[in-house]
Order: structure tokens, then sequence, then C-alpha cells
């Protein structure tokens, strides 16, 4: 009597642990299939791409993961990313989300978000013809001019000034209190100060020269030679070395 009774509990326990090893598998299997069928296409990032950095199509690739294991700001479609600026550093293989990407005319709300690591912003007076009609914009690159006078010794002259350029390739961060380029003429506006980005070091330089004589600003062109023109205005370079280098000798 004893070892039937011991026979069916055996039974029972065995049919007991069965069925639960079953329901477990078939949970298993059910959340598996569940978490594998939902997919969804995100992009990540290719390359570094550095804080302010604007985002284009060949630095992203689309890949397909899980739905249950992606962040619910994860961006979906390249247009949400493409032409938008990172506001920290983005590594290779990693999701783009949509908090760490601004739009131009988000990313330029702050002047202190254009400013790149290591570098400071300055201000400097100018009137309309030291700032070349009020026509330099943000994003614009200048050449610093200092002009120094002293009294001539020659009776027909009150003054002798010399000008020379102190700062060169100087990227303009904001006119007045206007921080984006135009987009049209109508986006015109006058200003009595511009603001540039320069290290540190050039900025103190800068504050104490525009103490001692007048500044202004010459314009640089934005338009990038072709390679046929950098080719030809490096020879015309080498040139002018090499003929300066004959008449010193």
């Amino acid at each position: 009597m004893r070892t039937k009774f011991i026979l069916v509990l055996a039974i029972l326990m065995a049919g007991a642990t069965t069925f639960f090893f079953f329901n477990n598998v078939k949970d298993s299997y059910e959340a598996e299939t569940e978490f594998t069928s939902n997919m969804i296409d995100v992009y990540v990032a290719t390359q570094v791409i550095e804080r302010n950095q604007k985002i284009s199509a060949d630095m992203l690739e689309q890949i397909t993961v899980p739905d249950a294991g992606v962040h619910p700001n994860a961006i979906r479609s390249i247009e949400n990313a493409e032409g938008l600026y990172a506001t920290a550093r983005i590594e290779p293989d990693e999701i783009i989300l949509s908090h760490r990407v601004l739009s131009e005319k988000e990313e330029n709300l702050f002047v202190s978000r254009k400013i790149e690591e290591g570098n400071r912003a300055v201000s400097l007076d100018v009137d309309f013809v030291r700032s070349v009609s009020n026509l330099i914009e943000p994003e614009d690159t200048v050449d610093i001019l200092q002009t120094l006078c002293q009294s001539s010794p020659d009776p027909l002259r009150s003054q002798d000034c010399e000008t020379e350029v102190i700062q060169n390739d100087v990227r303009v961060l904001a006119v007045g209190r206007k921080m984006l380029e135009p987009n049209s003429p109508e986006d015109y506006v006058s200003y009595s100060a511009i603001t540039l980005e320069l290290p540190l070091d050039e900025t103190l330089d800068l504050v104490s020269e525009s103490k001692v004589g007048d500044i202004s600003f010459i314009l640089q062109s934005r338009i990038i030679p072709s390679d046929a023109q950098q080719a030809e205005s490096g020879t015309e370079t080498e040139e002018t070395e090499n003929e300066s280098e004959s008449e010193s000798n």
C-alpha cells in the first residue's frame, strides 16, 4: 500500500513538473517571438559627430532593431536628423536621439552654443563704414585691421597713419543681436557691434589693440575655389616667394 502511494505521488509530481516546464518554454518562446517580430528602423552614427557639428546623410546609417529595446526618442526618419546640429558628441554606432540634435534656428538661440571648445566670443564696436556698410553677416569670415596714427613732421600733413592686418580668418558669430544668416534681402539689419570667435589669448590681444588704434574689418569671400584655382594660387604664391628670395640674395 505504501509503495503504491509513493508511486502515485511520484507520477503526480512528474506530471506537474512536466506541465510547468512546457508552460515556461511556451511563454519564453511567445515572448521571444513577440520581441523579434516587432522590428523598427532607426538611425545610428557611422562616425564620430562632434558637438555643434552639422549632421549630413553620409554620417548616418539605417539599422533594424527590436522595438522593445529602442529608446522612445530614437530618430526613425533621416529627415528628422539630416541638416541638424549635434548638441553633444555622438559616437559611432550610437543611435541618434531627437533630444541630441537641434535645428539651426534652435542651435543659434544662444551664441554660447556656437562657440567651439577652447575659443571665446568677443564684441567690438563698429560703424557703418568699418563694418563694410553693415554687410557683414553671421558666419562670415573677416580679417581685422588696425590703424595707428601719429603726428606728422610734414607741415602739410597733420598725421602719418599706418594700417596692418592683426587677425586673419576670424569667424563672425553675430552682428548686433542677430545670430542667424539672412535668408533674403529683407533680413538686413543695421548694427553697431560685431561678435567674433577667437582663442582666448588672441581675444585678449584684440581687446588691447582696439584701445590703441582704430579697428576695421575686411570681408572674405564665401566662394570655395576649385582645385584648379587652388593649385594656380599655390603656384603663384611659390613664384612670388622665390622672386623675393632672389631679390634678397
